[in-house]
């Protein structure tokens, strides 16, 4: 029956990929026949060890492969990355740098989109916000590159809707106080990773000047 076995689990390991690791669980099996019968399943305990060695780097190619956008499929590696961890420890660190070395890069995709994003596109921010949102919930550590990217953007906006009111009052057609009220509300109602009251304090401030001048021109 250990011949069997071996016999067996031999073919098993011929492919050392994350996929296989999943189909089989890790081949459990292994490790305890190797505990009934450590002198007749040497080589393949370590054949096993050098399978577990290969699906560990073919998990670790697959968070380098993954989109920076993708979180679903970030939290699935995740759920592999503990189990094959929990088979082999030696794994466990050269996939927590694989898995942070993707949180970076995928703040750091955020950041440039919003580096990059037209000022004043209110609903290309809101498109893309619940993408950030997403990735802190899931990983709260990249909240504060976030969010100071998010105030940066929709402070470069409100300079944005300042400076195209001013040009549009030299040329006698400047927004109404109305404008810049609805352009307050849009503000507090954009999903964004800050939630206090109090947020976005000097674009608000700024949007309740041009409507105070602007009431006053009324």
């Amino acid at each position: 029956e250990a011949a069997y076995a071996r016999v067996y689990y031999r073919v098993q390991l011929n492919r050392c990929t994350i996929d296989e690791f999943d189909l089989t669980n890790g081949l459990p099996g292994i490790r305890e026949l190797h505990t009934q019968y450590p002198s007749l399943t040497q080589e393949l305990f370590a054949a096993y060890q050098h399978w577990l060695a290969g699906v560990a780097n073919d998990l670790k190619t697959q968070y380098q492969q993954t989109r920076p956008h993708d979180l679903a499929t970030r939290l699935r590696l995740d759920r592999l990355a503990i189990r094959v961890a929990n088979r082999y420890p030696e794994s466990r660190e050269q996939l927590e740098i694989a898995g942070r070395a993707w949180l970076q890069r995928a703040v750091q995709h955020h950041v440039n989109h919003l580096l990059t994003l037209q000022p004043g596109d209110w609903s290309a921010f809101e498109y893309s916000a619940a993408e950030r949102r997403g990735l802190v919930e899931a990983f709260p550590e990249g909240r504060a590159a976030l969010l100071k990217a998010e105030a940066d953007w929709i402070h470069r906006s409100a300079e944005w809707e300042v400076d195209r009111a001013v040009r549009a009052y030299h040329k006698g057609d400047a927004p109404r106080s109305i404008f810049w009220l609805q352009l307050e509300r849009q503000l507090l109602e954009l999903t964004t990773i800050d939630t206090a009251e109090n947020r976005f304090i000097e674009a608000r401030r700024a949007f309740f000047q041009q409507s105070h001048a602007a009431a006053r021109a009324e």
